[in-house]
């Protein structure tokens, strides 16, 4: 009998149980299932049409194989096994209800979360624009911009082939010849989010007129419905993490294997793009009526500062209302968010609009508004309640305002607000028996970079490679490559990301398994429980240090050993360590020719030779800073991950023009003290020297 959680939704099964009255609690659920399996019928009509007609030149079919597989699986099951699904996440599924709107409020008020721009599957078919977005009446703040950019219609866009593009093309009046991408980017600038007069139609450009333009379906490969539904369905999926290669017929059974969330992502973009809104499913018990509004007022301050210089202007404005909005309600903002854990304040719409704010500097920045930006960054430190503070986040205010007084010739007042603002580091190299506060502070190499000095007292190791064809401006993982095989050592491109699923098998027990008991998994597609952080680790450090010692006695061989049995007994989950993602290729970014590893590195035997090569001393070390602070530590680890014979590597990579961060710069030193080998590669174009940067007077 396997522990792994199975469930068996058979169509047949569930007959009998169809006709009894649903759990109390649950009539969100059903709504759910009813209104998915209508998209995925309709969503199968217009793929068996489409599939008829002569698919695109290259391509055998509109949809992949497993997207076509996923999407009948899901038709195929009943409406009770969708609301089985949507019932073993434990709380109250977010609704897409087919009713007029009548009734909304009291459902509203009794906890059930409203998607109400993706509603009913009659609703998806219209393809409208969102409606003008909510939340800003209580801010006193009318926005500009009246439709969120981006959303269904760049979904829509992007979906499209080259033949199609060009169609599309012609009917706005835009040249039609280049390339797809070059046409995509022409006709992405008229859909900039704004409703725009056509003269010679006088038509609004919305997404009807995509789809009177397209007049035939063949030529859209993925439409907005599909989107839709794939994103719907995956997040159903997740629940238990199904395979769609499973339904092979009607009593499959959903194990915990890998979903292939990449196909909402590789064919839709962002998943909050595919499915707007969605972060709203997982925080259905924190909100009010005014907070999910406010919510909406926050994404839309995201989109301002995705559009860059375009919305700089507007973000500006907006960071000013927020500001102006919590002064006058801070009292009751504290309450609200004393009354929360500490991992569900991050979750509520008081953290987001903090974002919004913190992005303004940035707006008030570019438009050489010092005095405001100080002003505003003085209200992050010293205005907003601890609870929406973090270290990272404090680090960030304090070096921009650092910069600001400077530009104002205020310098001499950092010191002052850098002491005040100052809190105390959890200490993680005393015994076990030592008592831990919950205090978390800036991280020392930034608190070093701040005060002015260097990061660390141990000098970091620096080597210079001359290697060609890694000047400026190449792509994400060119330069690492080529030094990878420069170096000629098995490894990989991975950032840490080796270190971290050692981590998370060997401490999973101690710090992931009883999450959805302890209450902190709130929806199915969130990617670690909420209190992995900080206070997570504060409330199991007694059992987590008594692993990290059992790990530390362990000899080289023995390590290697304990990292494959762990391997065999944490089955891919449902949820996924922060950091951590189960599904890798054996290749790195960029050039991938003359590839130097030999084995696939995140198998398991893999990771039992790294942690081989590391040793246990190394290995405790690492993860005890990382634990100290994960939201911080978690990153920054170097580039590459080498290992062979009986030692393991670390190597920053940095480019012509590319620096150390304080971040980066500390985890070399880290690394160092634990005994492990470590250094920073700059890289030069063969016969050229390295930039220097000059320094400020």
């Amino acid at each position: 009998m396997t522990d792994s959680p199975v469930v068996l939704l058979s169509s047949d099964s569930d007959t009998a149980e169809a006709d009894s009255p649903p759990v109390k609690g649950h009539e969100a659920h059903a709504a759910a299932g009813e209104a998915l399996i209508c998209a995925c019928e309709l969503v199968m009509d217009d793929l068996a049409r489409r599939e008829r007609s002569q698919p695109p030149k290259g391509y055998t079919s509109y949809l992949h194989e497993e997207e076509h597989s996923l999407l009948k699986a899901v038709n195929g099951l009943s409406l009770t096994a969708v609301r089985r699904l949507a019932a073993l996440v434990g709380r109250k599924w977010p609704k897409w209800h087919t009713t007029d709107g009548a009734g909304d409020e009291e459902l509203f008020q009794r906890g059930f979360i409203y998607h109400t721009r993706l509603s009913p599957a009659e609703h998806i078919l219209t393809f409208e624009e969102p409606e003008v977005l909510s939340g800003f009446d209580a801010i006193g703040w009318k926005p500009e911009v009246l439709l969120q950019g981006g959303g269904l219609m760049t979904n829509l866009l992007v979906s499209l082939d080259a033949t199609a593009l060009r169609r599309l093309a012609v009917a706005l009046g835009l040249p039609n010849s280049g390339t797809k991408a070059s046409l995509l980017n022409a006709i992405r600038s008229e859909f900039s989010g704004r409703q725009r007069t056509l003269g010679r139609s006088a038509g609004v450009l919305d997404m009807s007129t995509v789809l009177a333009a397209l007049r035939q379906p063949s030529y859209v490969r993925l439409t907005v419905v599909a989107v839709r539904t794939f994103a719907i369905v995956t997040a159903l999926l997740e629940v238990l993490g199904g395979s769609p290669q499973e339904y092979t017929s009607s009593t499959a059974a959903f194990r915990l294997v890998t979903i292939p969330k990449s196909l909402v992502l590789s064919k839709a973009g962002k998943f909050r793009s595919a499915f707007q809104h969605a972060s709203l499913s997982t925080i259905p018990w924190l909100l009010d009526r005014g907070e999910y509004e406010l919510l909406q007022a926050a994404f839309y301050g995201n989109h301002l500062w995705e559009l860059g210089s375009r919305g700089a202007t507007e973000l500006a404005a907006l960071g000013r209302a927020i500001m102006h909005f919590v002064d006058v309600h801070l009292d009751d903002v504290t309450l609200r968010l004393e009354s929360l854990e500490p991992w569900q304040s991050r979750l509520t719409c008081w953290w987001h609009l903090v974002s919004v704010v913190w992005h303004s500097v940035w707006a008030l920045e570019r438009a050489k508004q010092w005095e405001q930006a100080v002003i505003t960054l003085r209200w992050l430190i010293d205005k907003m309640p601890s609870i929406l503070q973090n270290p990272s986040r404090l680090a960030k205010y304090l070096h921009r305002l650092r910069i600001d007084l400077g530009h104002l010739g205020r310098q001499r007042e950092f010191k002052g607000i850098l002491a005040k603002a100052c809190m105390e580091e959890i200490e993680l190299d005393d015994g076990p028996s030592q008592q831990l506060e919950p205090i978390v502070r800036i991280p020392y190499p930034e608190m070093s970079a701040l005060k002015g000095g260097v990061p660390q007292a141990l000098d970091i190791v620096v080597n210079q490679y001359a290697i060609a064809d890694c000047g400026p401006g190449r792509s994400y993982g060119r330069v690492e490559a080529a030094t990878l095989r420069h170096l000629g050592w098995p490894g990989v491109h991975d950032e840490g990301g080796l270190v971290r699923r050692l981590m998370s098998l060997l401490l999973w027990r101690h710090l992931i398994e009883d999450a959805e008991g302890r209450g902190t998994v709130v929806s199915p597609c969130q990617l670690y429980p909420g209190d992995l952080y900080v206070e997570g680790y504060l409330d199991r450090a007694v059992c987590v240090r008594a692993r990290l010692e059992e790990i530390s006695r362990l000899e080289p061989h023995q390590l290697a050993l304990e990292v494959i049995r762990a391997s065999r007994e944490v089955e891919q989950p449902p949820l996924r360590f922060v950091g951590l993602t189960w599904v890798h290729t054996s290749s790195f970014p960029g050039d991938q020719e003359g590839a130097v590893q030999q084995v696939e590195p995140w198998s398991p035997e893999a990771l039992a030779g790294l942690a081989q090569c590391m040793g246990a001393g190394i290995l405790v070390r690492v993860f005890t800073r990382i634990l100290s602070d994960m939201r911080y530590w978690g990153g920054g680890m170097p580039d590459l991950t080498l290992w062979q014979g009986q030692r393991a590597r670390f190597v920053e990579v940095k480019g012509p023009g590319d620096d150390l961060s304080a971040r980066q710069r500390g985890w070399i030193a880290e690394l160092m003290r634990c005994g492990a080998d470590a250094e920073v590669a700059y890289i030069m174009e063969p016969g050229k020297k390295r930039p220097r940067k000059k320094k400020k007077r």
